[in-house]
């Protein structure tokens, strides 16, 4: 399973710091899962609620806003390999406006080299 990196780490505990609700806590699944960020609740009722990231056992990294156990709002997906794959709006739990793709990305770069190059 990959891990956060310090930096990563460090913007998710600065701007965590800002909001004044929400408990930053890690939860560790049963499944492997591991969520670092703002929760509500408590005991076994408590579930990602605010800013978080939440990493799956085979690897998967989801950034970004929750809400109620949910992604919501902006949030990023990165792959096993480190390739973000999604960038852009979630609602409740289901991704709805990519902002970019990888490959989007990539072809808007390729683009606007060979415009320059023309």
């Amino acid at each position: 399973m990959k891990l956060l990196t310090s930096t990563a780490l460090f913007l998710l505990l600065i701007s965590l710091a800002s909001v004044s609700y929400g408990q930053v806590e890690t939860v560790n699944y049963p499944n492997g899962g591991v969520y670092v960020g703002e929760v509500e609740g408590g005991g076994l009722t408590r579930r990602p609620h605010g800013l978080g990231i939440l990493t799956t056992a085979d690897g998967n990294i989801y950034e970004g806003n929750w809400e109620y156990g949910l992604q919501h709002g902006m949030s990023t997906h990165t792959n096993p390999d480190g390739v973000v794959t999604f960038t852009g709006e979630w609602v409740h739990g289901a991704a709805r406006v990519p902002l970019a793709t990888l490959r989007e990305q990539e072809r808007e770069r390729l683009a606007l080299i060979a415009a320059i190059h023309l």
